[in-house]
């Protein structure tokens, strides 16, 4: 993951999986009640992940299916980004290597806070 303005990698930037199929809903909502009665410390989420220093971020065991990510970099006006993969298994059920290059774009300034 790159910044617009710098095209330097971004570190820390959060990863949320927001369109997800059905079955992979399921996984979170299943692993978000676990984490209710297992107390606060457990703060594991399938669905969130950070970039490395690299700008580099994964998800594991993805069901198949098509998923939408929005990405959300640091600071007081954060750049955001999103972004569409389809994960998909080969004949031996394995899931097939996707990649998703983002770009994470500033918004542009609301001219009412000015």
């Amino acid at each position: 993951m790159v910044d617009e303005r710098t095209k330097r990698p971004v570190s820390d930037a959060v990863v949320v999986l927001t369109g997800v199929p059905d079955e992979f809903k399921a996984r979170c909502e299943a692993s978000r009640d676990a984490a209710r009665q297992s107390g606060p410390e457990r703060v594991n989420r399938l669905d969130l992940t950070r970039t490395s220093a690299a700008g580099y971020y994964y998800f594991l065991d993805l069901p198949k299916g098509m998923y939408e990510l929005t990405v959300t970099g640091c600071g007081q006006t954060p750049p955001v980004g999103t972004g569409k993969a389809k994960v998909s298994l080969d004949q031996g059920g394995n899931v097939v290597m996707t990649t998703v290059d983002l770009t994470l774009k500033y918004r542009k300034e609301d001219p009412k806070r000015l």
